[in-house]
């Protein structure tokens, strides 16, 4: 039994997979690590978001992002630029993980769904919070990371 829990933590490491964790938050943090891992330095990816959002701000939009930075969002279906007042409804990977850790942390229902070979969250589904009459947010990635070169 001792040589199985020695080699479980070693085992682990050798899947890009990420198991169950304890809590959502724990499960997210392990997701972001993965991510943080797997990341392309540029990478360009497509997201829409459910919302009662004013208009332009459902998507679905492009994003292209170099580093850290978000370096273009245009929507998908026009190709035009999205408005810099909506730039950051449409955020980074790294920004969907903050949206998701936010919420978890603020005690609002989240639910979130991974790819767990990158770890990004295809989904993620915010329920209002407690006492609050806000709207359910959510954002579906319907492209999912890739390097500009490798998009269609």
């Amino acid at each position: 039994m001792v040589l199985v829990v020695a080699l479980g933590p070693l085992l682990s490491g050798c899947d890009d997979t990420v198991g169950p964790a304890a809590t959502p938050l724990e499960e997210l943090e392990a997701h972001g690590t993965l991510w943080a891992r797997t990341r392309p330095d540029i990478y360009v990816y497509t997201v829409l978001r459910s919302c009662a959002c004013q208009p332009g701000g459902t998507g679905p939009v492009r994003v292209t992002v170099d580093g850290r930075m978000v370096v273009a969002r245009f929507y998908k279906d026009s190709s035009e630029p999205v408005p810099e007042h909506l730039g950051e409804v449409f955020p980074s990977v790294e920004g969907l993980f903050d949206i998701a850790r936010r919420s978890l942390v603020e005690g609002r229902d989240v639910t979130v769904r991974y790819d767990h070979h990158s770890g990004v969250p295809l989904e993620v589904w915010v329920g209002p919070g407690v006492g609050a009459e806000d709207d359910i947010l959510g954002y579906r990635v319907t492209i999912p990371p890739a390097r500009p070169a490798e998009m269609r």
